[in-house]
């Protein structure tokens, strides 16, 4: 049983990506408030973190992710410092969070998972460019 993502070698790593990018696809009620053209941004938590972001098409989603012929490179960061990915905004983490999906497969774990667009606004708001009573 493998308990750390950092344990999978990289192709071992490519095809839980790819099985992450499937069980998304799977998830209804995640794929009903997305819209062609929205980027995804997911976190992988388990205890490490892994991030990558996947692009809405017409058939669901797809991959942006740029992988070398070598494989992934994957910047591994310790959890409790995993919400700096999301630009060290702490107290607007729960805003971020659109989803949060038990992982199923051999690797225990947690997709956390937000659209870009929102991700933007709050960015916006957090450096007062964005009127939050318009939207």
């Amino acid at each position: 049983m493998i308990n750390s993502l950092k344990e999978l070698n990289p192709e071992q790593l490519l095809s839980l990506l790819e099985s992450a990018c499937d069980q998304l696809n799977r998830n209804e009620q995640l794929k009903s408030r997305l819209k062609p053209g929205d980027r995804l941004s997911v976190l992988i938590t388990n205890p490490t973190v892994i991030g990558f972001t996947l692009s809405v098409g017409s058939g669901g989603l797809k991959w942006s992710m740029n992988i070398p012929e070598s494989g992934p490179r994957i910047t591994w960061k310790e959890q409790s410092h995993f919400l700096e990915w999301l630009e060290g905004k702490r107290g607007l983490m729960k805003l971020l969070m659109l989803r949060r999906v038990r992982m199923d497969g051999k690797v225990p774990g947690w997709f956390s998972v937000m659209i870009e667009p929102l991700r933007s606004a709050v960015a916006a708001l957090a450096t007062e460019r964005f009127d939050y009573r318009r939207s």
